[in-house]
């Protein structure tokens, strides 16, 4: 974050143009403490009562705090995606783009950018459809949340189910209907996405945003040298860092209720 900073310092921009840059490199360090903070939540579970069946029961009240930082995540990344969106739309001169939502924008990213990765536009568009259902419960089948682990991984997090609705969508986007948790939650699954590999995800969309921001501005002004991809690049992210899709990709496992007290089933 230092280094978009600094990369922009020294940049001539409007009014408009910095606040909007500034606004989005603010908001992505925002929803880095949301991440921070989910696995913040999950460490005292790794120390919860054990189960039989090798992995740890969460408490109601750690459920409940899980899923209320799960929401607080999804909105932030909803929130740092409109303000990327926010960006290409104040650069009018540089992607001649403007964005009504956040679905054309993830849609819009492999005709920009071909070899961008395909791993991380899932990563987006899941993270998106699963925040859809958290906050519009009116446009989905109705649905209750459980919380579910990765067994000898101890990755607890938010999965929504339910029944099949009525109609020509019986079941929302991204949800799964073949799945191993079915003697539980019948009929349809969606677990949180990993909320790790979509802030990579964000983060390397920002990255490309601010690449062809930071090139383009050079290209027009006759104060700055003209700077290629690969310096920006250099200048953007100073450091070797994972930037992969899937830096922490889990399928995961329901806590099944058994002898042990049983997790959550009800709102």
């Amino acid at each position: 974050m230092d280094a978009w900073d600094e990369a922009f310092s020294g940049l001539t921009l409007n009014a408009f143009e910095r606040l909007a840059v500034t606004a989005g490199i603010e908001e992505y360090r925002r929803l880095l403490r949301r991440r921070d903070e989910l696995d913040a939540l999950r460490d005292p579970m790794t120390r919860s009562v054990g189960t039989s069946f090798g992995w740890q029961i969460p408490t109601t009240g750690q459920q409940h705090d899980l899923y209320d930082s799960t929401k607080s995540y999804f909105d932030t990344f909803y929130s740092s995606l409109s303000h990327l969106s926010s960006v290409v739309a104040r650069f009018s001169s540089i992607f001649q783009r403007n964005f009504s939502d956040n679905a054309s924008l993830i849609k819009w990213i492999p005709k920009r950018w071909p070899s961008f990765s395909h791993g991380a536009i899932q990563d987006l568009e899941r993270a998106r459809l699963f925040r859809a259902l958290l906050n519009h419960p009116q446009q989905f089948p109705v649905h209750n949340w459980n919380t579910a682990c990765f067994p000898g991984n101890e990755h607890v997090h938010v999965v929504l189910f339910g029944p099949k609705g009525r109609g020509k969508n019986p079941i929302p986007r991204g949800a799964e209907t073949d799945h191993p948790l079915a003697d539980v939650m019948p009929d349809w699954q969606f677990d949180a996405p990993d909320e790790v590999s979509v802030t990579n995800s964000v983060g390397n969309l920002a990255i490309q945003i601010l690449t062809d921001v930071i090139e383009g501005l050079t290209q027009r002004s006759s104060f700055h040298a003209n700077t290629s991809q690969v310096q920006v690049f250099r200048k953007l992210v100073p450091e070797t860092i994972d930037q992969s899709a899937a830096s922490r990709a889990i399928r995961s496992e329901i806590f099944k209720p058994g002898n042990d007290p049983a997790p959550r089933m009800d709102l």
